[in-house]
């Protein structure tokens, strides 16, 4: 054949862009196949990226969790770079929101991309994204677990608000909701 299977699907998923941009737009998870078969990691991650957003937007938010999770699959075969890690911090802030939706703050799911976000928040600095991924761990430890380390991380969201009231706000709560479990979570332990 004059042709080998990545190039096959690298013509196929060029041919889609620009022959037929609508579908390229409406359907961008056909895009990213063929290029992560084609072996084009990059610009097959960006088409997850934009199929896990659409899916999102539409409220399907299992079939987003699948596409943002390919985007990682693929970033994961890519060597350690502070532009792998801004992109996996991209994929997980638009990741996270949808596993709350789907299975809960207190899934496991929920659990490991919200921990991977705040470690990598710690090296991409002071953001509205970090902060989220924070206050998501802290509510997510509260429904998972009820640790006695939350009411610290909650109180830590504080200090990170700055003068955003609503990061000021979902503060807060935090620390409030932090301490109605932690509280709950001793009456029940002290009167059992």
């Amino acid at each position: 054949t004059w042709l080998d299977r990545q190039d096959a699907h690298r013509l196929i998923a060029e041919a889609i862009q620009h022959d037929f941009p609508e579908i390229a737009a409406s359907q961008p998870e056909i895009v990213a196949q063929h290029l992560s078969s084609a072996g084009e990691t990059w610009r097959a991650i960006e088409f997850w990226i934009k199929a896990g957003q659409r899916a999102a937007s539409h409220c399907a938010n299992l079939e987003a969790a699948g596409q943002f999770n390919a985007a990682l699959q693929l970033l994961a075969t890519l060597p350690e770079s502070q532009s792998r890690d801004r992109t996996e911090f991209r994929v997980l802030t638009s990741l996270c929101p949808v596993l709350y939706a789907a299975k809960g703050y207190g899934s496991a799911e929920a659990t490991h991309a919200n921990t991977r976000l705040s470690a990598l928040g710690e090296s991409i600095g002071d953001s509205p994204e970090l902060f989220l991924a924070k206050w998501a761990l802290v509510m997510n430890t509260i429904a998972g677990v009820g640790s006695r380390h939350v009411p610290a991380a909650a109180r830590s969201l504080l200090d990170m608000a700055h003068k955003d009231p609503l990061r000021k706000q979902a503060g807060h709560y935090a620390v409030a909701n932090a301490a109605f479990w932690l509280g709950e979570f001793e009456t029940t332990r002290d009167h059992a």
